[in-house]
């Protein structure tokens, strides 16, 4: 292990080691494992409610949030959510792919232009799935081949109708011209849909494609429109009076049944699957089973300082589940600005100068040089790990030329192995702790891990931290680069662009850590100390 002490900070490496208070790990910009470890104190000072009853309004700017979810035996989890949009501005009515990668949702950028943005879950980038002008389009929801968005357009006279639109280059097509204003809608089966139709009171209609006109079976209802997973049923919610209901519809016999009354005030829901509901309030999150007497509370998102949840969609692999909600952001408590120092990345060669005696383009190349200027090690690749020991490096650089910062950091090498949105890099363990967000809110470009289910955080090096208290996360690039762990992991493989703008992006949230707030636990968030090993 290598150990690079900042050489603006007096205190030494084993008192750095004793007392630390949060650390971040780097995985840059794919694979080996780098620690910033950050001291305990600064320098200079020691130092189950029920539902509301207020109405869900819409918020001016809400954010799309990202939650990990399961549901085993009928028992609904959620994790912490995630950002995904985190920017002022409209962002709402999120629903998933088809294939459970991608989230879809509305988003207008001040430009008084609603368009759909697709959000690559594996990538972190969100970009438009269609732009179109003059026209807005809202509410996405993809079609069963998924080569197509089915969307409520706003026509350039403000004629508002139920619209396809290919994901290529296709012509969208309006698919029920005589029913307008249509609002929300639901897809019961290939021909039969369930449309909100605008009006004094709002309507429910059923359609058949190819078939003229609807037929109008409930009206006073509310936004929320959805096809029960599999059935051809849809629900919506019939207001009236103080109490809603989520009502069950037959489209195709008009036989319809009460579920359960709504949460107070509340109409958006999504279903998990055929028998479960979930649906927020406030800051709460709430699940119903059909066959329960009531509402059950399966999370309360003040902590992660959400307010006002609306929206909500359950991805159709039933491990995600995307939601609306008005967020207050936190602060960092920077007293100073951030200085860092230019990062090279022009010359692919560069990434790979850290690690070895002068640059070479090949194994080939390698094989050349003479004996005392080969090094042989595990892993010496120009991805993994050369990359990783340049961004240690450069970091460094970069903060040892700043203001003096408010914390001790440490920085260490360590070997291992490990995880390309251009400039962006994913946190490892993300919902855990608080430290995404606080990283995320000051301009760091994060997104969450995507890959829950291969583990990182618990398998990662940081982790050691985390058991002993320590708030620690990778701060990795993406997608297991095709040569990674393999000979041909060579310094033409590297993209120094974006490793670049992520060593430059880490250098920042190294400094945030060691001049901002303290990291903090969700609850429930730390893991599980190891166990005492049996004496020998």
């Amino acid at each position: 292990m290598t150990f690079l002490r900042h050489d603006l900070a007096p205190r030494s490496v084993s008192q750095s080691l004793n007392r630390p208070r949060h650390a971040a790990r780097l995985s840059l910009p794919s694979s080996i494992r780098v620690a910033a470890v950050v001291g305990l104190l600064p320098l200079t000072a020691l130092g189950a409610q029920g539902a509301t009853t207020r109405p869900a309004v819409p918020p001016a700017n809400p954010d799309v949030f990202l939650v990990p979810l399961s549901s085993t035996g009928g028992t609904v989890k959620v994790g912490v959510p995630a950002n995904i949009t985190r920017r002022d501005g409209y962002d709402n009515q999120p629903s998933f792919s088809a294939d459970s990668r991608a989230i879809f949702f509305t988003s207008n950028r001040g430009d008084g232009q609603s368009d759909i943005y697709r959000y690559d879950l594996s990538t972190g980038l969100a970009i438009p799935a269609r732009k179109t002008i003059p026209e807005s389009e809202y509410s996405a929801f993809p079609t069963r081949d998924a080569k197509a968005i089915t969307v409520i357009r706003v026509e350039a006279d403000s004629t508002q109708r139920l619209w396809r639109m290919p994901l290529d280059t296709a012509a969208p097509s309006v698919m029920f011209p005589d029913i307008k204003p249509v609002g929300y809608f639901a897809q019961a089966d290939d021909s039969t849909w369930a449309l909100f139709v605008l009006g004094s009171p709002a309507t429910l209609q059923v359609v058949h494609v190819g078939v003229p006109g609807g037929e109008i079976v409930a009206r006073n209802i509310g936004r929320s429109l959805h096809r029960i997973p599999g059935t051809t049923r849809v629900s919506y919610v019939q207001k009236g009076g103080t109490t809603w209901y989520v009502i069950m519809l037959d489209p195709n016999t008009k036989k319809i049944d009460t579920l359960t009354s709504t949460l107070p005030g509340s109409e958006d829901m999504a279903w998990v699957d055929s028998t479960t509901i979930v649906a927020g309030n406030g800051s709460k999150l709430f699940s119903f089973r059909r066959g329960d007497s009531e509402w059950k509370q399966l999370a309360d998102y003040s902590f992660a300082n959400i307010s006002s949840i609306t929206r909500l969609a359950v991805s159709p692999n039933k491990t995600w589940l995307a939601l609306v909600g008005d967020l207050k952001l936190r602060t960092s408590g920077m007293a100073r600005a951030v200085y860092v120092d230019t990062i090279p990345g022009a010359d692919p060669n560069t990434a790979a100068r850290g690690a070895r005696p002068r640059p070479v383009d090949s194994w080939a190349a390698w094989n050349l040089l003479p004996p005392t200027q080969q090094m042989r090690s595990a892993n010496n690749g120009g991805d993994d790990d050369a990359s990783g020991n340049v961004a240690l490096i450069e970091m460094a650089k970069a903060l040892r030329n700043g203001p003096r910062p408010e914390r001790t950091i440490l920085f260490m090498a360590i070997t291992g192995e490990e995880v390309g949105g251009f400039g962006k890099a994913w946190l490892t363990g993300y919902e855990p702790s608080t430290m995404g967000d606080l990283l995320a809110d000051n301009g760091i470009p994060l997104t969450p891990d995507m890959r829950l289910g291969q583990r990182f955080f618990e398998r990662s090096d940081s982790v050691a931290f985390a058991r002993i208290g320590i708030p620690a996360h990778s701060i990795s690039s993406f997608n297991l680069a095709t040569p990674y762990h393999n000979p041909k992991d060579e310094a033409s493989t590297i993209a120094p662009d974006h490793m670049a703008q992520v060593i430059s992006a880490t250098a920042k949230a190294v400094r945030l850590l060691a001049d901002g707030l303290k990291p903090e636990w969700h609850p429930g968030g730390r893991p599980e100390a190891p166990a005492a090993r049996a004496p020998r």
